[in-house]
């Protein structure tokens, strides 16, 4: 009589297949939406990323500087190396990908010398002050995540929202990128 019960899970298991990746899986769309990072007005900071991990590069912002329409938006990008900041402008579009109905990623280019490359959100706090996004690495299959925070909550723990799901989904060995004092 064991063997009904071991054999209905296994059938169970069977039948369920493998989970969607996370920035596809519908359950998480609620907490990937773009327009809670472009609607705000305060710069964002890259508190930690798990790719590029022997950059010189710190305090690296973004501070959203207009909103072009049809899905556009201009940003400033800032970094600084060795004491000096240097800032660059970029255009972001925002997409959809998947099955969602709502944009939830954003093309745009890290560098001035990098091509543009799709970001897709992974999760956000619900105060939306942290983020988490993958960006498309086209040929790795290890995700290349950053987390994104406002200057307040960048000084602060990092939300459990965003660790827990940035520990999941972003493997690998991973560089803190804020520091207390860094300029938007």
């Amino acid at each position: 009589m064991i063997t009904l019960p071991i054999f209905l899970c296994v059938l169970t298991v069977a039948r369920a297949g493998p989970r969607p990746d996370y920035t596809e899986d519908q359950i998480h769309y609620p907490e990937q939406k773009l327009s809670a990072m472009t609607n705000l007005t305060e710069a964002l900071f890259v508190k930690k990323r798990n790719y590029n991990t022997t950059t010189a590069h710190r305090c690296l912002s973004a501070k959203k500087i207009g909103d072009l329409g049809d899905d556009k938006y201009n940003y400033t990008l800032k970094a600084r190396v060795d004491g000096h900041y240097f800032s660059y402008p970029v255009t972001m579009t925002g997409s959809t990908t998947g099955g969602h109905k709502e944009h939830n990623a954003v093309t745009y280019p890290e560098s001035p010398s990098e091509p543009e490359t799709l970001h897709k959100i992974v999760t956000m706090n619900k105060e939306h002050t942290c983020f988490v996004l993958a960006r498309d690495n086209g040929a790795s299959h290890v995700k290349e995540c950053f987390m994104a925070m406002t200057k307040d909550a960048a000084e602060k723990d990092i939300p459990e929202q965003c660790e827990n799901v940035y520990k999941t989904y972003c493997p690998g060995n991973s560089i803190t990128l804020y520091e207390q004092g860094c300029e938007a």
